[in-house]
């Protein structure tokens, strides 16, 4: 997630969304879906969609969503097992917000 996340602050966002969609599934896949990693990849890779310049397809603003929801949901459920957590609760709940702004834009 170092190499992702250093994309992400230098705005290389279609970058990462490539690096991110080739390595979330591969973590989902052998960590399992509730492993920090998986999670934290998750919420990266739905912060790259949203925060992109121009226009954001739909099917993106979508996706993000449901990332962002789901890695919530198993973040809570899992506690504080992982001291990453409040840093991608935070990460998360921003990215519904944007979410949220780009789903009145569109109608």
């Amino acid at each position: 997630t170092y190499f992702s996340e250093r994309m992400l602050e230098l705005r290389l966002f279609d970058e990462a969304i490539v690096l991110l969609r080739e390595q979330q599934p591969m973590a989902r896949q052998r960590l399992g879906r509730d492993n920090a990693l998986t999670l934290a990849l998750a919420v990266s890779l739905s912060f790259a969609l949203v925060m992109r310049d121009g226009d954001i397809p739909l099917e993106d603003v979508v996706e993000a969503e449901a990332l962002s929801k789901d890695a919530l949901k198993r973040i809570r459920r899992l506690g504080d097992a992982s001291d990453i957590f409040p840093h991608y609760i935070h990460k998360a709940e921003h990215n519904l917000r944007l979410c949220s702004e780009l789903f009145k834009v569109s109608r």
